[in-house]
């Protein structure tokens, strides 16, 4: 475009991610709470078959015995979100989401977690509760160009990313994998 002048730079990045959110003994913590709750077979509004393979979820709301998780999240979020995204944020308004990718073959495929006529979700939290060690596959790709990020998976590790970001938990090749997700509700778009 010939004569255009940029009235603003995009400062919104593609990801953000902070290391030891939770340490070990509390990634230990929020799995046994989590394996207390009633689970459920994970589902999807896509018609696509096999969008999402073997994996459990349930939710966890606030409550007396995790609040400290909540609090936890709530700082970090507000944090990365401050540098790295810069996004008008209103609340967590659903629950977190407690995944257990329990059996080869586990996965998510592509996908946004943004939807029409829905909560305006505007950032995916994904927090690694499992050691890399003890599982491989499993891994989550943001695609944001040609070639996927792979994000770390450091226990305790936290990655936030814009829920309009297309992405996907490849293939479980053994073991299991336990992880937190929520989404950041805010204004629309504009």
């Amino acid at each position: 475009m010939a004569g255009g002048w940029s009235l603003r730079l995009d400062d919104v990045s593609e990801y953000a991610w902070q290391l030891n959110v939770f340490s070990k003994e509390e990634c230990s913590k929020i799995i046994k709470y989590g394996k207390k709750q009633k689970s459920e077979k994970a589902t999807t509004f896509s018609k696509v078959p096999d969008m999402r393979k073997n994996t459990n979820i349930c939710w966890l709301s606030p409550e007396e015995e995790i609040d400290w998780v909540f609090q936890r999240l709530t700082s970090v979020i507000l944090n990365l979100n401050e540098k790295y995204f810069k996004f008008n944020l209103f609340a967590l308004n659903e629950p977190l989401q407690f995944t257990h990718y329990h059996r080869k073959g586990a996965c998510y495929k592509k996908h946004v977690d943004k939807a029409y006529n829905q909560s305006v979700r505007k950032l995916s939290i994904s927090v690694q509760l499992s050691d890399e060690s003890s599982y491989d596959g499993c891994e989550l790709h943001l695609h944001n160009d040609q070639y996927p990020h792979v994000v770390k998976k450091d226990l305790g590790s936290l990655t936030a990313f814009p829920s309009y970001t297309l992405h996907e938990v490849t293939s479980l090749e053994k073991g299991e994998r336990f992880a937190l997700v929520t989404w950041v509700t805010g204004e629309s778009f504009k």
